[in-house]
């Protein structure tokens, strides 16, 4: 019955979205036509934070964390995240087309050629990170977040190997049935059909997402084909226990214009690298990520969490000088035990845990010339353990102080497959990296608050970086290491008017770069030391509240509406 009250909908009661270039038509099916279909968001406010893993109003946070809220995903972009994460001061996400991304926080990552490297990401329980420290966030969908927690800086001592950050990403859950279709329409022959469904059933939700994206692009050879499938379900087995899974599927080809040179660019921007067209390059895989999470109370002052997660990738490329095979799958689980305790004047949350990740990765290069030919063969085991503590403490909702410390151990084990070049394998052991963090914030008033914090990071050099450019393992290569330093202030006026300003450095040792040794091959090199010196400030004033007008089986909706403006300075 749904169904025809949705096809409908979309002749009787279509809303329009302007972003850019993009149209969108949206239409809600609610099981409750007076309630607002932002009954999608989480039981958490959007103004509290859990990156530190104990729920913080944003106001008191002793880190510098920023939020980004369901409105400013939804008023960005349809197709990808870029527009929203850019709103939050010192991110930078590069746009190069849809299937190809890069994201810096606070110039962090900045020398990585072609990908997110150096910066943490999950979603949900699953990391968005391999082993080799590359993040890929451009098939991500929108619709699919409820919120995203940034932290910006070091993060070792939470998270492990993130010199840059991390970005959480939390998976949307569901308070009430809905179905929800959407279709974007955009320049360059872009579309994308999108299908929402929420069911609310007793102690169990489930929330239902699949979408379909085409688009010829702006560029030659620039057509990219991509299709999404996510599943979120929780269910309360009781009181006290708690469970979550989260499945996330993509099957995406987006083909490759690549670089042309600075007079092509300024006379035919249009154009495709000529060695990319003629091949017809470009870049396909099938993903799926699996993540399982329980959560137990046993007292009302104490927790216990653990998850397990999964993931396989297989990929093909084909490029101008040979056909690259790709085949991975990783395994971890991580797991946590909180205690609070609370006396007249202060409460004290202490956290300890583990994280574990096995990832196993093959690669090969053929010959196009000849599809028989194998020029490669390589097989890369890579693993890591964190081992975190870390204590929060509350001063009568005054003062807060958060310290903690990550131990980090990771392996890479190579195991060179093509031999008729010499036998390249070996192994990689880096010695173990203490990561510690210490933040304060001080509330002055009810609208006003002061923080501080200095955190360690590191990020390991990738299994490639650690290769010298004969293929043999260079056993002088370092993590890259660094300290952050920063002092700030938050204000926030009854949730309408919200103010940050900062004042960071992030001294980085050991600083790794990518040294070009052919056309398709880099090595790592440490390059010695870097100061990152900056300020930040952001202002969002909500103008108003949402609104919506009720309509035969469902609304008009008309979104809150926000301005916003945030500056970065780095120098």
């Amino acid at each position: 019955m749904r169904i025809y009250i949705l096809l409908i909908l979309i002749v009787l009661s279509s809303s329009f979205a302007f972003a850019g270039k993009e149209q969108g038509i949206v239409v809600d099916v609610d099981s409750n036509a007076a309630q607002d279909t932002t009954a999608l968001s989480g039981e958490i406010d959007e103004v509290t934070v859990t990156a530190i893993r104990t729920p913080y109003n944003l106001l008191n946070t002793p880190a510098p964390i920023n939020l980004i809220t369901p409105i400013q995903l939804e008023s960005g972009s349809a197709l990808t995240p870029v527009e929203a994460l850019n709103q939050v001061p010192g991110v930078f996400m590069h746009y190069g087309t849809i299937s190809t991304n890069r994201l810096t926080i606070r110039g962090i990552g900045s020398r990585t050629p072609y990908a997110t490297n150096k910066i943490k990401a999950y979603f949900g329980e699953i990391p968005l990170t391999g082993g080799d420290g590359e993040t890929v966030l451009e098939d991500l969908e929108n619709s699919s977040i409820q919120r995203v927690e940034v932290i910006k800086g070091p993060s070792s001592s939470l998270y492990g190997a993130g010199l840059g950050g991390t970005i959480l990403f939390h998976p949307k859950s569901v308070r009430s049935d809905f179905v929800r279709y959407q279709t974007t329409i955009a320049s360059f022959d872009t579309y994308k059909n999108t299908l929402m469904a929420g069911v609310k059933q007793n102690n169990l939700d489930i929330f239902a997402l699949g979408s379909v994206l085409n688009s010829q692009g702006f560029r030659e050879n620039n057509t990219t084909n991509r299709a999404n499938v996510t599943l979120h379900s929780g269910y309360a087995v009781s009181e006290k226990v708690n469970l979550e899974a989260l499945i996330k599927l993509t099957k995406m080809k987006g083909f490759i214009p690549s670089s042309i040179d600075l007079n092509t660019f300024l006379k035919s921007p249009e154009k495709a690298a000529a060695n990319w067209k003629g091949i017809q390059g470009y870049e396909a895989y099938t993903k799926g990520q699996m993540g399982l999470s329980m959560n137990i109370l046993p007292t009302r002052q104490s927790k216990i969490s653990l998850a397990a997660f999964g993931s396989f990738r297989d990929a093909d490329e084909p490029r101008p000088f040979n056909l690259l095979l790709e085949n991975s799958h990783y395994l971890g689980w991580r797991g946590y035990y909180q205690k609070t305790m609370e006396g007249q004047v202060a409460k004290i949350t202490l956290t300890s845990g583990l994280e574990f990740f096995r990832e196993n990765y093959n690669w090969s290069t053929w010959s196009n010339d000849n599809p028989e030919e194998v020029l490669s063969d390589n097989n890369e085991k890579r693993s890591y353990e964190n081992l975190f503590m870390q204590m929060e403490s509350n001063f009568q909702e005054k003062l807060f102080l958060s310290a903690g410390l990550n131990g980090n151990l990771t392996r890479f084990d190579y195991i060179d497959n093509y031999k008729a070049d010499g036998d390249k394998s070996g192994k990689r052991s880096y010695k173990p990296v203490l990561s510690p963090r210490i933040g304060a914030n001080y509330q002055v008033v009810n609208t006003f608050s002061v923080f501080g914090n200095v955190s360690h990071g590191f990020s390991t050099p990738s299994f490639e970086e650690t290769l010298l450019p004969e293929g043999q393992i260079n056993p002088d290569i370092k993590p890259e290491t660094g300290w952050n330093l920063e002092a700030g202030m938050r204000a926030d006026w009854n949730n309408r008017l919200r103010a940050t300003v900062s004042y960071y450095r992030i001294y980085i040792k050991n600083l790794l770069v990518a040294r070009r040794t052919g056309e398709d091959a880099y090595v790592g090199v440490n390059a010695g030391k870097s100061l990152h010196p900056g300020l930040e400030a952001e202002l969002r004033w909500a103008v108003f509240e949402s609104w919506s007008l009720p309509v035969a089986y469902g609304k008009w909706k008309c979104n809150p509406c926000q301005l916003s403006f945030s500056g970065f300075c780095g120098w």
